[in-house]
């Protein structure tokens, strides 16, 4: 998977194919199995269920999708299948951080680093001329792993990589995971009997983003920043406004139960010719309200959501549900973790 993600980013796309490995993984597993699903408890495995929970209802689309909405379900499914079979799993997760900083290594190909400290870099996104588009984010994600067992010279090593391989949003849901990793590496539920709430930041949200393509903010923006909206959000206002436009549009029916996968990217890449990068708008018009809350009410059930408050801040500007390379490292951690939850490291 690393290697194929490594050697794609030298230009070697023959190789592309390597990333959806998990797929045949979970496949040996589930013969192994005899074709038992044992990780798809809505109370024990909370996530693997709100992410299947999209298989399924593509699966009720299935017939009005098209190849991209066929594929984006395999990306899902590919990455999540060997956790549908096996419940536990035992990690080593130093090595498994050394795998992904060389498969970084290996997708850089030795090209010369600058980083940009300059405000104006942090604002576009544009501090690192070894930004890469896979490996930030599985960064982050280990970051605050080794944060939460108090290993902090694993902690160092991935917050440099996260650095070196910089991406404005991974940085900024770093730090809003943090607290959360703060308070529960003490073996402290956050709303545990409440975790619903968890719903409401991405209700509003979608009302903040849905504001934003009617140009409320870019007074607002450009006073604090100094740049245009558009090129402060590296053009996200132009891509959000035919899609929401598109919800506007959408009858009753279709708000509640979707217009099925790919949907919306289709609309933003013939509109635009770009990906939509905003999940919170792809859940909602792709499977509707009633999955959409669903989803958020299940991802939040995990005892410790410190990775899910980092994978939601992704949502707001990117396209991680069809990122089959880092959901493979988020499901291998939520699933690790309701197994195995350890504060500190050990070999």
């Amino acid at each position: 998977m690393n290697i194929g993600v490594g050697l794609t980013g030298n230009g070697l796309d023959a190789f592309r194919y390597l990333k959806y490995f998990p797929a045949v993984l979970g496949l040996f597993f589930l013969f192994l199995n005899n074709f038992r699903l044992n990780g798809l408890s809505i109370k024990n495995n909370p996530v693997n269920a709100a992410f299947f929970l999209i298989i399924i209802n593509g699966i009720v689309h299935f017939p009005f999708l098209d190849v991209v909405g066929y594929s984006q379900l395999f990306f899902i499914l590919a990455a999540l299948l060997p956790f549908l079979v096996f419940k536990q799993y035992i990690i080593n997760w130093r090595f498994v951080s050394v795998l992904y900083i060389l498969g970084y290594l290996l997708a850089i190909g030795g090209n010369g680093i600058s980083i940009n400290f300059s405000i104006e870099g942090f604002f576009t996104s544009d501090m690192s001329s070894a930004e890469t588009n896979q490996h930030p984010y599985v960064f982050g994600l280990l970051a605050l792993l080794f944060l939460y067992r108090k290993d902090k010279l694993f902690l160092v090593i991935n917050f440099i990589f996260l650095f070196l391989a910089f991406k404005r949003i991974v940085f900024l849901g770093f730090i809003a995971a943090i607290p959360f990793v703060l308070i529960e590496k003490y073996n402290k539920a956050i709303l545990r009997n409440k975790r619903w709430l968890f719903l409401v930041p991405n209700m509003i949200a979608l009302f903040i983003i849905i504001s934003f393509t009617q140009g409320l903010y870019d007074d607002l923006i450009k006073d604090v920043t100094g740049l245009t909206v558009g090129f402060f959000t590296m053009g996200r206002n132009i891509l959000y406004e035919p899609i929401v436009n598109s919800f506007f549009e959408m009858n009753v029916f279709e708000k509640f139960f979707g217009l099925g996968q790919a949907f919306t990217y289709n609309l933003s890449i013939s509109s635009i010719g770009d990906a939509p990068h905003n999940d919170l708008l792809v859940l909602l018009i792709d499977q509707g309200l009633i999955v959409f809350s669903l989803f958020f009410l299940w991802i939040y059930k995990v005892k410790i959501i410190y990775p899910i408050i980092f994978t939601n801040a992704l949502f707001l500007t990117d396209n991680t549900l069809i990122y089959t390379f880092y959901l493979f490292a988020f499901f291998l951690l939520v699933n690790n973790i309701k197994e195995n939850n350890e504060n500190s490291y050990r070999t």
